[in-house]
């Protein structure tokens, strides 16, 4: 017979992005903003670089400004194998996790050669101990998919900036989402979220 999962308090991760696309001093200048805006919540410990540019260098100049700036654990998020293997070898001995998009075996491989942790995509056989991902912003409705996720099996989404990013996040989280990636938050939503993110509680199995 299977029992139920029982519902259990555990605290949801969140992450702010700094996209490539806004050069060396601009991502530095982004990244202090976001830990001056997220200083005093115990939950936004992440921070998400984004491969918007499709440049493998340019990803990996801010990989190398996030390593020297940010204390925290960091994603990295891209598609192309080139750019997550430039990325990486900036962030030796960090372990950061890294967010695919589309299933990229070649891009989960050399991630995983480099010590990173590889958030797997929803059925491609990516190990439990990591995430199932869905991204949010590209499928409105997607959050409905997160009842059907493994409760056993740590779940990332990755919602858009904005009023519609702050409601997605919240749903997911109630959901069982345990890592948020939201491309940008005000002061007062980030309060928000942090606060939803320490007291929601969510069904996990319970030996």
């Amino acid at each position: 017979m299977t029992l139920p999962a029982k519902p259990v308090q555990r605290p949801a991760k969140l992450a702010l992005t700094v996209s490539d696309a806004l050069g060396t001093d601009a991502a530095a200048s982004r990244i202090a903003e976001i830990q001056k805006r997220t200083l005093a919540l115990s939950n936004f410990t992440y921070l998400c670089i984004r491969d918007d540019l499709r440049s493998p260098d340019s990803f990996a100049d801010i990989c190398g400004v996030a390593a020297v700036l940010w204390e925290g654990p960091l994603v990295i998020e891209s598609d192309e194998p080139e750019a997550i293997a430039k990325g990486c070898l900036h962030l030796v001995g960090r372990s950061p996790l890294v967010h695919c998009k589309e299933a990229h075996a070649e891009a989960s491989a050399i991630a995983a050669s480099l010590g990173c942790r590889v958030l797997s995509l929803p059925g491609d056989g990516g190990d439990a101990v990591d995430a199932g991902t869905q991204d949010l912003s590209e499928i409105p409705d997607a959050i409905h998919l997160l009842k059907g996720y493994d409760p056993a099996r740590p779940v990332t989404v990755h919602v858009p900036a904005g009023e519609y990013g702050v409601s997605t996040a919240a749903a997911a989280m109630m959901l069982g989402a345990d890592l948020v990636i939201a491309d940008d938050l005000d002061a007062a939503s980030c309060a928000l979220l942090d606060r939803i993110a320490t007291f929601r509680t969510v069904r996990r199995w319970d030996p």
